[in-house]
């Protein structure tokens, strides 16, 4: 027998300016677990390394730096789609987008959380 769960998908924008290397954009997050992430680019990605981490607020890593492309969401349907990940959420988070050069042009794309809530929302 499937579980059901209750998902919840919350997302945030992310742009990095020209002539920057990094952006910190804080998201509140809702009471329980992630289990997947997924990045959309707006537009082409720059030929560079583009890293994403997201940190509490303390500044501890939840999910370390790595590449977005590692992020781009499959074409399988469903939760298997989205790179897994397993982690607690309650409260706000920091997602970082950063390089190790600068920007030629302005990048910008959305991050996606996937949260399930049962048991967590009552």
């Amino acid at each position: 027998m499937q579980t059901r769960r209750n998902l919840k998908y919350i997302g945030v924008n992310l742009t990095v300016d020209t002539g920057s290397k990094f952006v910190q954009q804080p998201k509140e997050l809702v009471r329980g677990r992630c289990i997947g992430v997924a990045f959309f680019d707006f537009g082409s990605v720059p030929l560079q390394n583009i890293n994403l981490s997201i940190e509490d607020t303390q500044g501890n890593p939840i999910l370390e730096a790595v590449d977005i492309r590692d992020y781009k969401k499959g074409t399988i349907g469903g939760l298997q789609s989205y790179k897994s990940v397993n982690f607690k959420t309650n409260g706000k988070v920091f997602i970082n987008m950063f390089s190790p050069v600068v920007f030629g042009r302005s990048f910008s794309g959305h991050f996606l959380f996937v949260i399930d809530t049962d048991g967590y929302d009552r």
